[in-house]
């Protein structure tokens, strides 16, 4: 009994461990990253100057998968006068068409008509209000928007400085027609985007523009992932070390408890071939049990917390949001996950057999 609940406790752990790290990573990657980015990003080939998409698309619409969604998106700085606030401001320039085929971060902003505006959630500190007038001024005009609502974007720097505009009012503003500053690049099926295709998509590119992965594109972000991976490896060489070591332990008293035993056996003219299978079969089904007994108490468990995130409070939530992370906890439900853990408690099942066996001859 022993060694099935110390089974069952190590995967409990090591399958709770594996499930947080992938469905936090998910999320922080699909809602933080690609919602805001795409897969992949085309800039032009110059950085200084600014990319004819519809040309662009014409020429290099081939080269990518059928149901692929580019959205062209503007970036430049202005400066902005709203509310109290009177400070350079990062001009974001939208379609509102392409951007609900995107299904990211602004899919549910709606201009409706007009020269409206959405502005970063932390203008509301600087007075910023519902229909007052943005003026926004560039080297080359000067112009007003009304403010028609405040957007929460994940980067709470742009919370602090960004504006939504539509971007045919973006191109007019900085004598950009039918240009953008970036394709953001996105699709349903992320296996298309596979590393092979991405090398072979940019060197079709190269003469006409840049294509950059979310990873090339964020280089913090996809190292700080990279360490997170890294320590959760770490944690589970610990727990694995902490693991073998009870289960020596359980496996040396076990085989001290039976000596006995196994000399009268061997006495009664039982074969020590036929004692070693009897003694690992034993041992294996232990095992099942364990595993088999762990994955049924934390299924339930997983399940309910993939579509349940834990919602932290306090001054932890409040230091995630303002490094741009949402103040929750998630759980992947997937069989993935069940791989890794599985793999070293078999591994150490076969390893601990044959230690076993070796106490048994």
């Amino acid at each position: 009994m022993l060694v099935i609940f110390s089974v069952k406790v190590v995967l409990v752990v090591l399958l709770l461990v594996q499930s947080q790290k992938k469905g936090t990573h998910s999320h922080i990657i699909q809602k933080n990253i690609i919602a805001s980015t795409g897969i992949a990003q085309i800039f032009p080939k110059n950085q200084e100057k600014t990319l004819f998409y519809k040309d662009f698309l014409e020429k290099n619409r081939a080269f990518f998968p059928k149901n692929t969604a580019f959205v062209p998106r503007i970036t430049q700085w202005a400066w902005g006068n709203a509310g109290k606030s009177q400070k350079p401001i990062q001009i974001i320039g939208i379609s509102q068409a392409d951007e609900k085929n995107f299904d990211g971060i602004f899919s549910k902003i709606d201009f409706l008509e007009g020269k409206n505006a959405f502005l970063g959630e932390k203008f509301k500190e600087k007075n910023a209000k519902i229909n007052d007038t943005l003026w926004i001024n560039t080297q080359e005009k000067t112009d007003f928007y009304i403010i028609k609502g405040f957007f929460a974007f994940p980067n709470p720097v742009l919370n602090e400085n960004a504006i939504i505009i539509p971007l045919h009012h973006a191109q007019k503003l900085y004598n950009l027609e039918n240009q953008c500053s970036f394709l953001s690049v996105t699709t349903q099926e992320k296996a298309e985007f596979s590393n092979n295709f991405i090398q072979n998509t940019k060197k079709n590119l190269q003469n006409s523009a840049k294509l950059l992965t979310w990873q090339e594109s964020m280089p913090d972000i996809a190292q700080m992932l990279w360490l997170d991976k890294v320590g959760f490896l770490v944690l589970m060489t610990i727990l694995c070390l902490v693991l073998a070591l009870g289960l020596v332990g359980s496996v040396i008293i076990l085989a001290q408890e039976r000596k006995k035993e196994f000399l009268q056996l061997y006495e009664l003219g039982v074969s020590k071939d036929f004692l070693v299978k009897w003694i690992l079969s034993e041992w294996f089904l232990l095992l099942f049990f364990g595993i088999f007994g762990g994955i049924l108490i934390l299924l339930p468990v997983l399940y309910y917390f993939s579509n349940n995130p834990i919602i932290l409070q306090g001054d932890i939530a409040q230091s995630l949001r303002e490094i741009g992370f949402s103040a929750e906890i998630h759980f992947a439900f997937d069989v993935q996950i069940f791989f890794f853990p599985l793999c070293i408690l078999v591994f150490l099942g076969v390893l601990l057999g044959m230690i076993l066996r070796k106490l048994v001859v």
